[in-house]
């Protein structure tokens, strides 16, 4: 079989599962697995040596083995409990590490930082906070300024 038949028989059986490079070997393979052609002849039209086609046919056949293993039935589990599992083990990798360091701490004789001393110190009112401010000024009213001007 020569090239353009290879090329036209990969166009006409075109899959949307890969690259035009894939399907392309896939194509190749399938043939010399089928018999239309001799692995020499595959390996030559494909471009590659003998040996990587048998590495290729190998890894093709693993994979078609592999998509065709029976699939559990019913609905998959979202993962919800292994999820939870993970947290709870990241909670108690979390104490044990507090503990660690507590117990470090107390042998370097550090004293550990009091809770929610950490405060940020303002210089002045915000941006934000100027603005509110202004917005929830009583703004004057214009019937104080028509009883002076009427008055007159």
């Amino acid at each position: 079989m020569t090239t353009s038949k290879l090329a036209t028989r990969v166009r006409r059986h075109a899959l949307p599962l890969g690259s035009p490079a894939a399907t392309r070997l896939a194509v190749g393979i399938l043939e010399v697995l089928s018999g239309e052609c001799g692995p020499g002849e595959g390996s030559r039209l494909l471009g590659l040596s003998q040996t990587r086609y048998y590495a290729l046919e190998a890894r093709a056949v693993q994979g078609l083995v592999a998509a065709l293993e029976p699939r559990a039935a019913g609905r998959h589990g979202t993962g919800l409990e292994g999820l939870r599992l993970e947290k709870q083990a990241l909670e108690r990798t979390v104490h044990r590490l507090q503990a660690l360091l507590r117990a470090t701490q107390r042998a370097v004789a550090i004293t550990p930082p009091a809770a929610g001393t950490a405060a940020r110190r303002r210089r002045g009112p915000t941006r934000g906070a100027t603005l509110v401010a202004r917005l929830r000024a009583p703004t004057p009213t214009p019937i104080a300024t028509e009883a002076v001007e009427g008055g007159a």
